[in-house]
């Protein structure tokens, strides 16, 4: 009957669209998932260059006030 081949023949096609809906949509979550990893990556390099920035700001931190205890060794000078 023409109605059942017409039917058969929108099945076949909606088929290849939803296959190539479903190729898309998990090409997308593909690159979504390596954007994440990629993100996570690089906050964790960022993680560790700060640990670092802190590391030698505490150390810069001491020299100086070392430094200033070297120019004004008797604080309570200052203060009279």
């Amino acid at each position: 009957t023409e109605y059942s081949d017409t039917f058969e023949n929108d099945q076949q096609e909606q088929q290849p669209v939803g296959n190539l809906f479903s190729e898309i949509h998990g090409n997308e979550i593909r690159k979504l998932e390596l954007e994440c990893l990629q993100l996570s990556q690089i906050k964790s390099s960022l993680d560790n260059q700060l640990l670092t920035i802190n590391e030698k700001t505490k150390i810069l931190s001491h020299k100086i006030q070392h430094l200033m205890d070297i120019i004004i060794p008797n604080k309570q000078l200052s203060t009279e």
